[in-house]
Protein backbone atom coordinates (compact mmCIF):
# COMPACT_ATOMS: atom_id res chain seq x y z
CA UNK A 1 0.00 0.00 0.00
CA UNK A 2 1.36 3.43 -0.93
CA UNK A 3 1.92 6.07 1.73
CA UNK A 4 -0.83 8.59 2.29
CA UNK A 5 0.02 12.10 3.38
CA UNK A 6 -1.61 14.17 6.07
CA UNK A 7 -2.35 17.69 4.89
CA UNK A 8 -3.72 18.78 8.29
CA UNK A 9 -4.36 16.93 11.58
CA UNK A 10 -8.03 17.85 12.01
CA UNK A 11 -9.43 19.87 14.89
CA UNK A 12 -11.09 19.13 18.18
CA UNK A 13 -14.02 21.22 19.40
CA UNK A 14 -13.65 23.73 22.19
CA UNK A 15 -16.56 25.84 23.42
CA UNK A 16 -19.10 25.93 20.61
CA UNK A 17 -22.11 28.25 20.47
CA UNK A 18 -24.09 25.81 18.33
CA UNK A 19 -26.31 23.11 19.89
CA UNK A 20 -24.43 20.23 18.25
CA UNK A 21 -20.65 20.72 17.91
CA UNK A 22 -18.81 18.96 15.10
CA UNK A 23 -15.09 18.20 15.09
CA UNK A 24 -13.06 18.61 11.89
CA UNK A 25 -11.68 15.33 10.56
CA UNK A 26 -8.00 15.01 9.51
CA UNK A 27 -7.46 16.30 5.95
CA UNK A 28 -11.10 17.45 5.70
CA UNK A 29 -11.98 20.37 3.43
CA UNK A 30 -13.59 23.47 4.93
CA UNK A 31 -16.65 23.07 2.70
CA UNK A 32 -17.11 19.43 3.76
CA UNK A 33 -16.92 20.36 7.42
CA UNK A 34 -19.42 23.20 7.03
CA UNK A 35 -21.91 20.91 5.28
CA UNK A 36 -21.62 18.30 8.02
CA UNK A 37 -21.88 21.04 10.64
CA UNK A 38 -25.10 22.36 9.10
CA UNK A 39 -26.67 18.89 8.97
CA UNK A 40 -25.85 18.40 12.64
CA UNK A 41 -27.83 21.56 13.45
CA UNK A 42 -30.73 20.36 11.29
CA UNK A 43 -30.41 23.05 8.60
CA UNK A 44 -29.04 23.25 5.07
CA UNK A 45 -25.55 24.67 4.38
CA UNK A 46 -26.88 27.92 2.92
CA UNK A 47 -28.81 28.76 6.09
CA UNK A 48 -25.81 28.00 8.32
CA UNK A 49 -23.36 30.16 6.38
CA UNK A 50 -25.86 33.04 6.17
CA UNK A 51 -26.12 32.98 9.97
CA UNK A 52 -22.31 33.11 10.25
CA UNK A 53 -21.63 35.63 7.46
CA UNK A 54 -24.85 37.51 6.60
CA UNK A 55 -25.16 38.45 2.92
CA UNK A 56 -21.73 37.03 2.13
CA UNK A 57 -22.91 34.34 -0.36
CA UNK A 58 -19.85 32.17 0.28
CA UNK A 59 -21.21 29.29 -1.81
CA UNK A 60 -21.04 31.39 -4.98
CA UNK A 61 -17.23 31.10 -4.91
CA UNK A 62 -14.67 28.41 -4.17
CA UNK A 63 -14.88 28.44 -0.40
CA UNK A 64 -12.07 25.87 -0.04
CA UNK A 65 -9.54 28.32 -1.47
CA UNK A 66 -9.73 30.15 1.84
CA UNK A 67 -11.69 32.61 3.93
CA UNK A 68 -10.73 36.12 4.98
CA UNK A 69 -9.26 36.70 8.44
CA UNK A 70 -12.52 38.25 9.66
CA UNK A 71 -14.56 35.33 8.33
CA UNK A 72 -12.26 32.80 10.00
CA UNK A 73 -12.45 34.67 13.31
CA UNK A 74 -16.25 34.74 13.23
CA UNK A 75 -16.48 31.04 12.39
CA UNK A 76 -13.91 30.18 15.06
CA UNK A 77 -15.96 31.84 17.78
CA UNK A 78 -19.19 30.08 16.79
CA UNK A 79 -17.77 26.62 16.05
CA UNK A 80 -15.21 26.43 18.85
CA UNK A 81 -12.28 25.66 16.51
CA UNK A 82 -9.11 27.74 16.64
CA UNK A 83 -8.44 29.92 13.54
CA UNK A 84 -5.21 28.13 12.64
CA UNK A 85 -7.05 24.81 12.22
CA UNK A 86 -9.71 26.40 10.03
CA UNK A 87 -7.09 28.01 7.82
CA UNK A 88 -5.19 24.70 7.52
CA UNK A 89 -8.31 23.04 6.08
CA UNK A 90 -8.15 25.29 3.02
CA UNK A 91 -6.14 24.94 -0.17
CA UNK A 92 -4.13 28.16 -0.01
CA UNK A 93 -1.28 26.79 2.09
CA UNK A 94 -0.71 23.93 -0.35
CA UNK A 95 -0.97 26.24 -3.37
CA UNK A 96 1.65 28.57 -1.89
CA UNK A 97 4.07 25.65 -1.50
CA UNK A 98 3.95 24.61 -5.15
CA UNK A 99 3.25 27.83 -7.06
CA UNK A 100 5.50 30.70 -8.02
CA UNK A 101 4.77 34.09 -6.35
CA UNK A 102 1.66 35.89 -7.51
CA UNK A 103 -1.16 33.61 -6.37
CA UNK A 104 -4.24 35.75 -6.97
CA UNK A 105 -7.60 35.79 -5.24
CA UNK A 106 -9.39 35.23 -8.55
CA UNK A 107 -8.70 32.99 -11.51
CA UNK A 108 -7.53 29.39 -11.66
CA UNK A 109 -4.84 28.28 -9.23
CA UNK A 110 -2.22 25.98 -10.78
CA UNK A 111 -2.60 22.34 -9.70
CA UNK A 112 -5.84 23.01 -7.79
CA UNK A 113 -8.91 21.55 -9.49
CA UNK A 114 -11.22 24.29 -10.74
CA UNK A 115 -14.87 23.93 -9.72
CA UNK A 116 -16.38 26.07 -12.49
CA UNK A 117 -18.85 28.19 -10.53
CA UNK A 118 -22.14 29.66 -11.72
CA UNK A 119 -24.17 30.93 -8.77
CA UNK A 120 -24.17 27.90 -6.42
CA UNK A 121 -23.74 25.34 -9.19
CA UNK A 122 -20.47 23.59 -10.00
CA UNK A 123 -19.24 21.97 -13.19
CA UNK A 124 -16.59 19.80 -11.47
CA UNK A 125 -13.52 20.13 -9.27
CA UNK A 126 -14.23 17.58 -6.51
CA UNK A 127 -13.18 13.91 -6.61
CA UNK A 128 -13.94 11.08 -4.19
CA UNK A 129 -13.04 7.52 -3.28
CA UNK A 130 -16.16 5.35 -2.72
CA UNK A 131 -14.29 3.02 -0.36
CA UNK A 132 -13.09 5.93 1.80
CA UNK A 133 -16.67 7.15 2.11
CA UNK A 134 -17.75 3.60 3.01
CA UNK A 135 -15.21 3.19 5.79
CA UNK A 136 -15.73 6.65 7.31
CA UNK A 137 -17.86 6.72 10.46
CA UNK A 138 -19.13 10.04 9.16
CA UNK A 139 -18.31 10.50 5.45
CA UNK A 140 -16.31 13.60 4.56
CA UNK A 141 -14.32 14.99 1.61
CA UNK A 142 -10.52 15.25 1.72
CA UNK A 143 -8.11 18.00 0.68
CA UNK A 144 -6.24 15.57 -1.60
CA UNK A 145 -9.40 15.14 -3.68
CA UNK A 146 -9.05 18.75 -4.85
CA UNK A 147 -5.41 18.37 -5.98
CA UNK A 148 -5.10 18.06 -9.76
CA UNK A 149 -2.27 15.51 -9.63
CA UNK A 150 -4.39 13.06 -7.60
CA UNK A 151 -6.20 10.44 -9.69
CA UNK A 152 -5.89 7.37 -7.44
CA UNK A 153 -6.72 6.57 -3.82
CA UNK A 154 -3.36 5.40 -2.49
CA UNK A 155 -5.03 3.86 0.56
CA UNK A 156 -7.43 1.54 -1.30
CA UNK A 157 -5.52 1.45 -4.61
CA UNK A 158 -8.52 2.28 -6.78
CA UNK A 159 -9.26 5.06 -9.25
CA UNK A 160 -10.98 8.12 -7.88
CA UNK A 161 -14.27 9.32 -9.35
CA UNK A 162 -15.11 12.90 -10.28
CA UNK A 163 -18.75 12.45 -11.33
CA UNK A 164 -21.84 10.71 -10.04
CA UNK A 165 -21.80 7.32 -11.81
CA UNK A 166 -25.60 7.34 -11.98
CA UNK A 167 -26.41 10.73 -13.54
CA UNK A 168 -22.99 12.19 -14.43
CA UNK A 169 -23.42 15.29 -12.29
CA UNK A 170 -20.49 17.03 -10.63
CA UNK A 171 -20.11 16.30 -6.91
CA UNK A 172 -21.75 19.20 -5.01
CA UNK A 173 -22.35 18.29 -1.34
CA UNK A 174 -23.25 21.91 -0.45
CA UNK A 175 -26.47 21.49 -2.44
CA UNK A 176 -27.68 18.53 -0.33
CA UNK A 177 -30.50 18.83 2.21
CA UNK A 178 -30.32 17.84 5.92
CA UNK A 179 -32.60 14.82 5.46
CA UNK A 180 -29.66 12.96 3.88
CA UNK A 181 -27.93 12.82 7.28
CA UNK A 182 -24.50 12.59 5.60
CA UNK A 183 -22.77 14.00 2.53
CA UNK A 184 -22.08 10.76 0.61
CA UNK A 185 -25.00 11.34 -1.76
CA UNK A 186 -25.50 12.87 -5.20
CA UNK A 187 -27.47 16.09 -4.89
CA UNK A 188 -29.03 15.56 -8.33
CA UNK A 189 -30.29 11.96 -8.42
CA UNK A 190 -29.96 10.88 -4.76
CA UNK A 191 -27.52 8.11 -5.64
CA UNK A 192 -25.46 6.79 -2.73
CA UNK A 193 -21.88 7.50 -3.83
CA UNK A 194 -20.59 4.79 -1.50
CA UNK A 195 -22.19 2.21 -3.80
CA UNK A 196 -20.19 3.34 -6.85
CA UNK A 197 -18.38 0.70 -8.90
CA UNK A 198 -14.61 0.93 -8.48
CA UNK A 199 -11.73 0.24 -10.84
CA UNK A 200 -8.50 -1.43 -9.72
CA UNK A 201 -6.75 -0.81 -13.06
CA UNK A 202 -4.31 1.79 -11.82
CA UNK A 203 -2.65 4.18 -14.31
CA UNK A 204 1.04 5.01 -14.28
CA UNK A 205 0.05 8.40 -12.89
CA UNK A 206 0.08 6.84 -9.40
CA UNK A 207 3.89 6.94 -9.40
CA UNK A 208 3.84 10.62 -10.30
CA UNK A 209 1.16 11.25 -7.65
CA UNK A 210 3.36 9.78 -4.92
CA UNK A 211 6.36 11.75 -6.15
CA UNK A 212 4.39 15.02 -6.26
CA UNK A 213 3.12 14.47 -2.71
CA UNK A 214 6.70 14.03 -1.47
CA UNK A 215 7.85 17.17 -3.29
CA UNK A 216 5.00 19.19 -1.79
CA UNK A 217 5.73 17.97 1.72
CA UNK A 218 9.50 18.41 1.47
CA UNK A 219 9.51 21.69 -0.46
CA UNK A 220 12.15 20.39 -2.89
CA UNK A 221 12.22 17.86 -5.70
CA UNK A 222 14.68 16.16 -8.02
CA UNK A 223 15.00 16.12 -11.77
CA UNK A 224 17.50 13.39 -12.41
CA UNK A 225 20.40 14.21 -10.09
CA UNK A 226 19.52 17.91 -9.88
CA UNK A 227 17.65 19.23 -6.83
CA UNK A 228 15.20 22.09 -7.37
CA UNK A 229 12.53 23.86 -5.31
CA UNK A 230 8.94 22.59 -5.27
CA UNK A 231 7.60 25.54 -7.36
CA UNK A 232 10.32 24.94 -9.98
CA UNK A 233 9.59 21.20 -10.00
CA UNK A 234 5.86 21.74 -10.58
CA UNK A 235 6.56 24.45 -13.19
CA UNK A 236 8.77 22.02 -15.12
CA UNK A 237 6.10 19.31 -14.87
CA UNK A 238 3.50 21.67 -16.26
CA UNK A 239 5.88 22.55 -19.09
CA UNK A 240 6.20 18.86 -20.00
CA UNK A 241 2.43 18.42 -19.98
CA UNK A 242 2.05 21.48 -22.25
CA UNK A 243 4.49 19.98 -24.79
CA UNK A 244 2.70 16.64 -24.60
CA UNK A 245 -0.71 18.21 -25.26
CA UNK A 246 0.81 20.19 -28.12
CA UNK A 247 2.12 16.95 -29.59
CA UNK A 248 -1.28 15.23 -29.46
CA UNK A 249 -2.84 18.12 -31.38
CA UNK A 250 -0.16 18.83 -33.99
CA UNK A 251 1.13 15.28 -34.63
CA UNK A 252 4.29 16.66 -36.21
CA UNK A 253 6.88 14.02 -37.13
CA UNK A 254 9.77 15.53 -35.15
CA UNK A 255 7.61 16.31 -32.13
CA UNK A 256 6.14 12.80 -32.22
CA UNK A 257 9.62 11.30 -32.28
CA UNK A 258 10.79 13.54 -29.44
CA UNK A 259 7.85 12.58 -27.20
CA UNK A 260 8.19 8.88 -27.98
CA UNK A 261 11.90 9.02 -27.07
CA UNK A 262 10.79 10.40 -23.70
CA UNK A 263 8.37 7.50 -23.23
CA UNK A 264 5.04 9.02 -24.32
CA UNK A 265 2.37 6.94 -26.05
CA UNK A 266 0.40 9.53 -28.01
CA UNK A 267 -2.30 7.06 -29.06
CA UNK A 268 -3.40 6.53 -25.46
CA UNK A 269 -3.56 10.18 -24.39
CA UNK A 270 -6.99 11.80 -24.25
CA UNK A 271 -6.16 15.16 -22.70
CA UNK A 272 -4.85 16.89 -25.80
CA UNK A 273 -8.07 17.20 -27.82
CA UNK A 274 -9.24 20.19 -25.81
CA UNK A 275 -7.73 23.59 -25.10
CA UNK A 276 -9.05 23.68 -21.53
CA UNK A 277 -6.61 24.33 -18.72
CA UNK A 278 -5.22 21.28 -16.98
CA UNK A 279 -7.25 22.07 -13.83
CA UNK A 280 -10.51 21.73 -15.80
CA UNK A 281 -9.74 18.34 -17.35
CA UNK A 282 -11.54 15.15 -16.35
CA UNK A 283 -9.89 12.53 -14.19
CA UNK A 284 -9.10 10.24 -17.14
CA UNK A 285 -7.58 13.08 -19.16
CA UNK A 286 -5.33 14.09 -16.27
CA UNK A 287 -4.35 10.49 -15.53
CA UNK A 288 -3.27 10.00 -19.16
CA UNK A 289 -1.15 13.15 -19.12
CA UNK A 290 0.43 12.57 -15.70
CA UNK A 291 1.87 9.23 -16.73
CA UNK A 292 4.40 11.14 -18.86
CA UNK A 293 6.32 13.51 -16.49
CA UNK A 294 7.42 10.72 -14.13
CA UNK A 295 9.63 9.01 -16.73
CA UNK A 296 11.08 12.34 -17.89
CA UNK A 297 12.01 13.34 -14.34
CA UNK A 298 13.81 10.00 -13.96
CA UNK A 299 15.82 10.67 -17.16
CA UNK A 300 17.09 14.02 -15.96
CA UNK A 301 18.56 16.86 -18.01
CA UNK A 302 20.87 14.59 -20.01
CA UNK A 303 18.04 12.36 -21.19
CA UNK A 304 15.86 15.33 -22.11
CA UNK A 305 18.67 16.94 -24.08
CA UNK A 306 19.57 13.70 -25.91
CA UNK A 307 15.94 13.26 -26.99
CA UNK A 308 15.88 16.84 -28.24
CA UNK A 309 19.00 16.32 -30.34
CA UNK A 310 17.96 12.89 -31.62
CA UNK A 311 14.63 14.25 -32.86
CA UNK A 312 16.32 17.38 -34.31
CA UNK A 313 13.70 19.43 -32.54
CA UNK A 314 13.89 23.21 -32.90
CA UNK A 315 13.22 25.78 -30.22
CA UNK A 316 9.87 26.63 -31.79
CA UNK A 317 8.57 23.34 -30.40
CA UNK A 318 10.15 23.74 -26.98
CA UNK A 319 9.13 27.32 -26.26
CA UNK A 320 5.47 28.08 -25.67
CA UNK A 321 4.43 31.69 -26.19
CA UNK A 322 1.80 31.34 -23.44
CA UNK A 323 4.17 29.86 -20.87
CA UNK A 324 7.60 30.88 -19.65
CA UNK A 325 10.50 28.47 -20.00
CA UNK A 326 11.16 26.80 -16.62
CA UNK A 327 14.29 28.01 -14.85
CA UNK A 328 15.70 24.48 -14.73
CA UNK A 329 15.86 24.43 -18.56
CA UNK A 330 17.40 27.85 -19.14
CA UNK A 331 20.94 26.70 -18.40
CA UNK A 332 21.06 24.26 -21.32
CA UNK A 333 18.31 25.28 -23.74
CA UNK A 334 20.83 27.25 -25.82
CA UNK A 335 22.46 23.93 -26.81
CA UNK A 336 19.29 22.85 -28.59
CA UNK A 337 18.88 23.41 -32.35
CA UNK A 338 18.10 26.97 -33.31
CA UNK A 339 14.54 28.19 -33.59
CA UNK A 340 13.04 27.17 -36.90
CA UNK A 341 11.52 29.83 -39.06
CA UNK A 342 7.95 29.14 -40.03
CA UNK A 343 6.61 30.90 -43.12
CA UNK A 344 2.85 31.09 -43.38
CA UNK A 345 1.03 31.98 -46.54
CA UNK A 346 -1.10 35.07 -46.09
CA UNK A 347 -4.76 34.66 -46.85
CA UNK A 348 -7.49 37.17 -47.38
CA UNK A 349 -9.38 38.15 -44.23
CA UNK A 350 -12.62 37.75 -46.12
CA UNK A 351 -11.83 34.24 -47.34
CA UNK A 352 -14.37 31.78 -46.01
CA UNK A 353 -12.59 28.56 -45.16
CA UNK A 354 -13.80 25.66 -43.03
CA UNK A 355 -12.14 25.45 -39.62
CA UNK A 356 -9.94 22.46 -38.76
CA UNK A 357 -11.68 19.52 -37.14
CA UNK A 358 -9.83 19.84 -33.81
CA UNK A 359 -10.85 23.53 -33.56
CA UNK A 360 -14.50 22.67 -34.16
CA UNK A 361 -14.38 19.87 -31.56
CA UNK A 362 -12.88 22.19 -28.93
CA UNK A 363 -15.64 24.73 -29.55
CA UNK A 364 -18.27 21.99 -29.38
CA UNK A 365 -16.93 20.70 -26.04
CA UNK A 366 -16.89 24.25 -24.67
CA UNK A 367 -20.54 24.76 -25.70
CA UNK A 368 -21.54 21.48 -24.05
CA UNK A 369 -19.89 22.53 -20.76
CA UNK A 370 -21.71 25.88 -20.81
CA UNK A 371 -25.08 24.22 -21.41
CA UNK A 372 -24.47 21.66 -18.67
CA UNK A 373 -23.62 24.42 -16.18
CA UNK A 374 -26.80 26.35 -17.04
CA UNK A 375 -29.08 23.37 -16.33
Amino acid sequence: MDATYSWHPGAAIGKSRWPVPMCMMPDELISSWLVRLSFAQGCDPLLLTESVWPKSRVWTRDLDRGLSALQITRLSVLAGVIPENIEAAGLRQIALKICMPGLGANGVWPWILAVGIKNRRRSGGLQFCPMCLQTDDKPFYRIQWRLAWHTVCARHRILLLDRCPSCGSAIQPHRLTPDKQNIAWCHSCNFDLRESQVSHQLPDSLMFQNMADKVTQAGVGAWGNKTITAPQWFAFTRYLITILRKGTRLRHTRLDRFLMLLGANLEEISGGATSRRFEFLSLKERADLLSFPFSVCEMGIEGFLKATQAAELGLSYLINSHQELPDVLREFISYSPKREKVFRKRTSKNALRPKPKDTVMRQWLRLQRQKKLET
